[in-house]
């Protein structure tokens, strides 16, 4: 399978996706409840406070930078930066998350988009609202591309 090492851990959660989200207490007490079982995956073992905080500090973040409209260049790097330390700590796949690479994509879209008029309208001493050079237009483009195929 594609993006899976050879002996890597798969995990399917048990739970509905707003658990996973919950301090681990939480979820484990909705585990015993409703399935009469305690959870074995290393999140829940680990039982890291600080990783907990730093879970709900990103989905935090990563919200806020999404809402900036228009996107901006750092409203959308702050939003990169969360979805890469968010798949670190919770590396399974999450509807919120891809989601959210979707909005991310989106973003990404809408500022080439720009980046793309202005260079039309150069002539027309039009206020730049990028200033991307060739280099970092096709890296959007890249990251974009990326975000997409990891969304699913």
């Amino acid at each position: 399978l594609d993006g899976i090492q050879r002996r890597e851990e798969i995990t399917v959660s048990h739970v509905e996706e707003p658990v996973l989200l919950q301090p681990q207490l939480r979820r484990s007490l909705h585990l015993v409840k409703v399935l009469g079982m305690k959870c074995p995956c290393d999140r829940c073992r680990a039982n890291d406070e600080e990783a907990e905080e730093r879970i709900r500090y990103l989905f935090t973040r990563l919200s806020t930078s999404l809402a900036v409209q228009p996107p901006t260049d750092s409203s959308t790097a702050t939003a990169q930066e969360c979805l890469r330390d968010l798949d670190q700590l919770l590396p399974f796949s999450m509807q919120t998350k891809a989601k959210a690479k979707v909005l991310l994509a989106t973003s990404l879209g809408e500022l080439l988009q720009r980046a793309a008029w202005q260079q039309d309208n150069r002539p027309a001493n039009i206020v730049l609202w990028t200033g991307l050079d060739p280099e970092s237009q096709e890296q959007r483009l890249k990251d974009s591309k990326r975000l997409y195929e990891t969304a699913g």
